[in-house]
């Protein structure tokens, strides 16, 4: 078994794997680790985002994440963090809530948001075939960023379909360097 080295971007996801174990048992899923510098202390932050897993059946869910929640999971996961060999140094573990503009990282999240207002940011440029939409690429060869209405994955659950001003784009799960939720507010939906 080869060692992680700590803080690395393999020893988070490890982190993140070690939580979502943890969160599971009290109905939690963990969204997101990040970790960001704090400037001001010399440390870093890291944030553990969490939320309700989608219902079984395909009905609403209004449950929020509360203030409650998040000092719940914190509690469960604090000995985890305190004593994981994964992290080195001094940090500040904050639990939210992802918020209305929350990440989309797993490909489950760009089917249980399908219709919502969302962002996607790619590593580089599609290229004509990955587009599957040779005309919108054409006119957009160079873009890096996507903002349009999430249709879900496609048939092969491989690329991300966008509704981009009318025009269908499917954007590979492989070269999305980031995704979220864009706000809207909501007298502006539909």
């Amino acid at each position: 078994m080869t060692s992680v080295k700590a803080n690395s971007k393999e020893a988070l996801e490890q982190l993140q794997r070690e939580a979502e174990n943890i969160l599971a048992t009290l109905g939690y899923e963990v969204v997101a680790l990040e970790q960001t510098a704090a400037p001001k202390s010399g440390g870093r932050t890291l944030t553990l985002y969490i939320d309700f897993p989608p219902p079984e059946n395909a009905g609403s869910d209004d449950r929020r994440i509360s203030l409650e929640d998040c000092l719940a999971a914190n509690k469960a996961v604090d000995e985890l963090f305190e004593t994981t060999p994964l992290l080195d140094g001094s940090y500040n573990l904050d639990v939210s809530s992802p918020g209305v503009e929350r990440p989309l990282r797993k490909a489950r999240d760009y089917a249980r948001f399908r219709g919502r207002k969302v962002r996607l940011h790619t590593f580089r440029p599609l290229e004509e075939s990955e587009s599957e939409n040779p005309v919108y690429w054409t006119k957009n060869r160079k873009q890096k960023n996507f903002v349009g209405r999430l249709e879900g994955l496609t048939s092969g659950g491989d690329k991300v379909k966008v509704s981009v001003d009318g025009a269908m784009v499917a954007v590979p799960l492989s070269l999305i360097a980031k995704a979220h939720l864009e706000f809207t507010p909501p007298d502006l939906e539909g």
